[in-house]
């Protein structure tokens, strides 16, 4: 750690002066607020011998506000959009392919993912050889597997980047605009007309419409400061109540189990308003923070975490699960304490502590994988196979986990079609050498 520690402030000492701290302390903040959400959300509980596994926002309904601060995602795309429009400009500067930046785009995600997806297939299989119980090696292998929703949806965002930055030297405005008011037309034949299916097209409106933001926030296009910032966070908190409050939508950012309309599974309108209101928080503290992350400290944590963010977002799922399969088997061992209890709540930070052991864990075995640089180039035919094979593999695999419904057996075309798809794309995750 302290080798660690020195190599991150060499590289803060010689950070250039144009280098946007901002964007990678929001990269880094949303990825946290994420796993915090998650291990804060689970709730286990061993009562009288029984198992019982709860949701935190099904255990404590009136708290679901709490998700318009943890669903973060709105963030990471916004910042998305921000820094894939200055790599795009790069590119193209340098006279790269299409092919040669989106392989160069997507690798930093698809190595260190190839590994977890191949890594817990093999593990689901030791574990059926194991005898496992299969209804909770399947509710396991699906929970560890939640966190690969987000990378099916960014990776087809990246893709299409390019295109989306070219649309908004030419249309400015009227493509977020546009985007945002295809997603209420979704939900209107979705919930309003109870159309079946076609509200999974708002994951292609809504996302790329957030992202949208970033690429227009990098062309200036979004500015204000303090004041300005402000204004567009309350009429984004507006829009929320107005949509949640008066309206029919939930008021829950996040799915909660047991619900019949969700603003994420598929995504609604009200996530577009989550996304103004962050998007106005982002504008108004920016000159706070850019401040703050001048400090050589503060700036060489950020870069410490962002080396291993991919890392920490793929894992955290499995430190949790293998927390809670520990205590299991030692007897419910620090699962006694009654969910929502004072008690609960003020062990919170002790529970976030136990969970970032075996994190931290993971980090050291399995963070070079994100660090490495191995691919070979490829051609744009390569990109149309691999590329949706990647995504109906991570899809596939957030859904239903790593043991298919109902039989003990592995998942392995969802988790064959991550593997082969990157392989597809150039990309070969290769540990770093001793």
């Amino acid at each position: 750690m302290q080798t660690m520690w020195k190599q991150a402030r060499k590289m803060a000492d010689r950070t250039p002066p144009e280098r946007d701290r901002y964007i990678d302390f929001l990269r880094l903040f949303s990825i946290t607020i994420v796993v915090i959400g998650h291990w804060l959300m689970a709730v286990v509980i061993v009562r009288d011998g029984d198992v019982i596994v709860d949701h935190l926002l099904v255990a404590e309904p009136r708290i679901q506000y709490i998700t318009w601060l943890l669903q973060v995602m709105p963030i990471f795309f916004i910042v998305g959009g921000f820094s894939n429009s200055i790599s795009w400009a790069a590119a193209r500067a340098r006279g790269r392919s299409y092919s040669e930046w989106l392989q160069a785009r997507t690798a930093r995600l698809l190595r260190p993912t190839t590994v977890f997806a191949a890594v817990w297939a093999a593990v689901t299989l030791v574990l059926i050889g194991a005898s496992v119980d299969p209804e909770l090696l399947r509710l396991g292998t699906q929970v560890v597997a939640v966190p690969l929703w987000f990378l099916a949806v960014y990776v087809g965002v990246v893709a299409l980047a390019p295109l989306m930055i070219g649309l908004d030297r030419s249309f400015g405005w009227a493509i977020p605009i546009g985007l945002f008011g295809a997603a209420g037309f979704v939900d209107w034949l979705h919930h309003g007309l109870d159309v079946p299916v076609v509200g999974w097209v708002n994951f292609l409106f809504v996302w790329l419409g957030i992202h949208q933001l970033g690429v227009r926030w990098q062309r200036g296009a979004l500015r204000g400061g303090a004041v300005g910032g402000s204004a567009l966070a309350i009429a984004g908190l507006a829009g929320l109540l107005a949509l949640t409050i008066a309206g029919p939508y939930p008021v829950s950012m996040v799915g909660v189990p047991g619900a019949g309309w969700t603003n994420n599974l598929p995504p609604t309108v009200a996530l577009i308003m989550l996304a103004v209101f962050q998007m106005g928080l982002i504008l108004a503290l920016r000159s706070i923070a850019e401040r703050w992350l001048e400090r050589p400290a503060v700036w060489s944590a950020v870069i410490i975490g962002n080396g291993r963010i991919m890392t920490i977002y793929l894992w955290h799922m499995t430190a949790m699960v293998g927390v809670i399969s520990l205590g299991l088997l030692l007897g419910g061992i620090g699962l006694t304490v009654e969910p929502l209890s004072g008690i609960w709540w003020w062990s919170r930070p002790v529970w976030f502590g136990i969970l970032l052991i075996p994190l931290a864990g993971l980090i050291a075995l399995f963070g070079s994988y994100e660090q490495n640089r191995t691919s070979r180039p490829v051609a744009t035919l390569a990109v149309g196979v691999g590329l949706p094979a990647v995504m109906w593999g991570f899809a596939s695999l957030a859904l239903k986990g790593f043991v298919t419904t109902g039989a003990a057996t592995v998942a392995l075309m969802p988790a064959a079609a991550v593997v082969v798809g990157s392989w597809t794309l150039g990309i070969r995750p290769r540990g770093r050498r001793s």
